[in-house]
């Protein structure tokens, strides 16, 4: 039996988001329309007089068919003069049986000024489509991206807009999907209120993405004539699929799918919905497309639906490690671990000697926080890495982070350590292992594996009732040696106990210099996010900016200084990456320290939802609700221990 387990806007995929190849397409789409001198219009809703109303300017199009060429010019005059009211026509005509009149209504198109923003635009908006008319094709998939990354309902509006008005379809379909992937709020006049916005952003426009728009916010209204609506959108975009494969993509069939399986979920019919799953499978089996199927399966607990999904596609299910492991995942869940371990085992040799696989493999099953597994894979790859006929340093060093990592997150530091232990070794004595480590042909510097060994080593001592705190200092020391920015090490020394006035300044003193590189780097990223340059480019900056922001105010959060400029850093890096579970991890110890509990367990809360299995974030939850409910109660409450940012 299927069940509904709220929004499946919450389901991550591989294919949220378009990669190069859509990105290209949509250039080249929107480049295709040509420029020309845009036209200002109003935004406004169209006027209800004769000029403008939609007979008229279907007579107008017609007219661009006239056999007298001044008949043609005037009446294009006429139609760029009504400016946005004849979008949607337009539109329209662009598949106009007479080449006439598609190719001066595509020309119009192009012509057009669309008003983006609106007054009751928020700022941040308004601010990301000021010039939204004047982008160039991947600046603007830029901005959909970026307004997508919005939370709540802010930006669903103008999506709107983009979806009905941009000419480029494409980046109306990406702008759709983002809407699609939104959930309406729950208050009761704020959800009426949105819903008015979307009418009044999509109108009555016949476009594909407007019509998904449409179907989204009368799923909220009237659900059982909206199944309906969906049916004949999910079919439509299938057929398109098969037969013109360049105007839809898998992305698109699936998101409508899913809009359909939901609402039939919430209306009950869940044999229905599992048979339009199973039917989405049937459009396209590969092992990609089956993997977000199951995902979906198996957070709805849908597992005799799954398992029938395996007897009709066995030969992509059995020959892969990530779809056997999710067979595995669900009868455990079942509590039947014999078939569990059964299944682990055969998923375990499936991948056989695919060391990109099996990396791969172990990196889904830790996201799923099926750490045991995950932990046998990361072995058998660091071992396989060190094959004497086949050796990998690029990989080992991967894998040898990935799981010392997920073993400190496990606080088994000492196992985290030694698992770092051998490459440093090998390091230390190898010049030719350092250079390749210095030229970036590994994921970190030999300093960076130096101070991450030392500090799991340091945080295992210290929980050590029998602890010499003498070691526990030198492995700090040579910690702060390999990477004097290592955030963890920095708060570890400020936080040692018992630590004399010598050690605290030594430490303070480390902390405002690495505290003054992250600045710096933030200004330097900062100033080359405005220059601009290019999608990719830009994007790149973006993130390492979003880093430093959050590097910086990590640690001072968790040590001295201007807990207000931390709290703006990690704010900025959640505009950049929104979402991000790390950062918001890093956001809740913001308020923590400038004394707003309440806000730091309501943003923790949201951290632990995404990221339910990281024990450090979890632990950091428990923190603060401990250090509120002490607040309240007028409790002492002690520091935690130094936590992964």
């Amino acid at each position: 039996m299927l069940q509904h387990r709220g929004s499946w806007r919450s389901w991550t995929g591989p294919a949220k988001w378009p990669g190069l190849a859509l990105l290209l397409t949509i250039v080249a789409h929107v480049a295709s329309a040509g420029a020309g001198p845009a036209v200002e219009t109003n935004a406004q809703p169209a006027s209800t007089s004769e000029r403008t109303t939609s007979t008229h300017i279907a007579e107008l199009i017609e007219q661009l068919a006239a056999d007298e060429y001044i008949l043609r010019e005037k009446a294009q005059s006429e139609l760029l003069s009504l400016g946005q009211p004849a979008y949607d026509l337009l539109i329209e005509a662009c598949e106009n049986p007479d080449i006439e009149i598609r190719l001066r209504a595509r020309k119009m198109i192009s012509q057009l000024r669309i008003q983006w923003i609106r007054a009751d635009d928020s700022a941040a908006v308004k601010d990301l489509l000021r010039d939204y008319d004047d982008l160039a094709a991947n600046d603007r998939l830029r901005m959909v991206t970026k307004l997508a990354r919005f939370s709540g309902a802010e930006a669903i509006p103008a999506m709107c807009r983009i979806a009905r008005f941009d000419e480029s379809e494409l980046l109306a379909r990406q702008a759709a999907l983002a809407v699609l992937k939104k959930d309406l709020p729950e208050e009761t006049q704020s959800r009426q209120n949105l819903l008015s916005a979307i009418s009044r952003a999509v109108g009555n426009s016949k476009r594909v993405p407007a019509r998904w728009i449409r179907a989204y916010a009368d799923s909220a209204v009237d659900p059982t004539s909206a199944v309906d609506a969906w049916k004949e959108l999910y079919d439509d975009e299938v057929e398109a699929y098969h037969n013109l494969p360049t105007d839809s993509t898998l992305d698109y069939v699936q998101s409508l799918s899913r809009e359909r399986v939901e609402l039939l979920l919430e209306l009950g019919r869940s044999d229905e919905a599992a048979a339009v799953m199973l039917a989405l499978a049937d459009v396209r089996a590969e092992l990609t497309d089956l993997l977000e199927i199951v995902d979906w399966m198996m957070d709805h607990q849908a597992y005799a639906t799954l398992e029938e999904l395996a007897k009709r596609h066995s030969d992509v299910f059995y020959a892969s490690a990530p779809l056997v492991y999710r067979l595995a995942e669900m009868h455990r869940l079942r509590n039947e671990p014999e078939r569990a371990a059964e299944l682990a085992k055969q998923a375990h040799e499936v991948v056989a000697g695919d060391l990109t696989g099996r990396i791969t493999t172990a990196l889904v099953l830790e996201r799923r926080g099926i750490l045991d597994w995950a932990e046998v894979e990361l072995r058998k790859a660091i071992e396989m890495s060190m094959a004497a006929d086949n050796p990998s340093l690029a990989a080992e060093a991967t894998t040898r982070v990935t799981l010392s990592e997920m073993l400190h997150d496990q606080h088994r530091d000492d196992e985290a350590a030694l698992t770092l232990q051998p490459l440093v070794d090998r390091m230390e004595k190898d010049e030719s292992i350092r250079e390749a480590m210095e030229n970036n042909e590994v994921p970190r510097t030999p300093g960076e594996f130096v101070a991450r060994m030392n500090f799991f080593y340091a945080v295992h001592l210290q929980r050590q009732s029998d602890h010499d705190q003498q070691e526990i200092r030198n492995r700090l020391e040579a910690a702060i040696a390999g990477d004097p920015q290592d955030a963890d090490v920095l708060i570890a020394m400020y936080r040692l106990p018992n630590s004399d006035e010598a050690w605290q300044n030594k430490a303070k003193i480390h902390i405002q210099g690495a505290a003054q590189q992250f600045r710096r780097e933030i200004v330097a990223y900062e100033n080359r996010v405005q220059l601009n340059d290019g999608f990719e480019l830009t994007e790149h900056f973006e993130r390492a900016l979003a880093n430093s922001c959050n590097q910086y105010a990590w640690l001072v959060s968790n040590t001295e200084g201007d807990y207000q400029d931390a709290l703006r850093k990690s704010e900025r890096s959640l505009e950049l990456m929104p979402d991000t579970a790390g950062f918001l991890d890093t956001l809740g110890r913001c308020h923590y320290a400038v004394g707003d509990l309440e806000r730091a367990v309501e943003i923790q809360r949201r951290a632990v939802e995404l990221e339910p299995h990281s024990g450090l974030i979890r632990g950091q939850l428990e923190f603060f609700e401990a250090a509120a409910n002490a607040r309240k109660n007028q409790e002492p409450q002690q520091q935690p221990q130094p936590q992964q940012p």
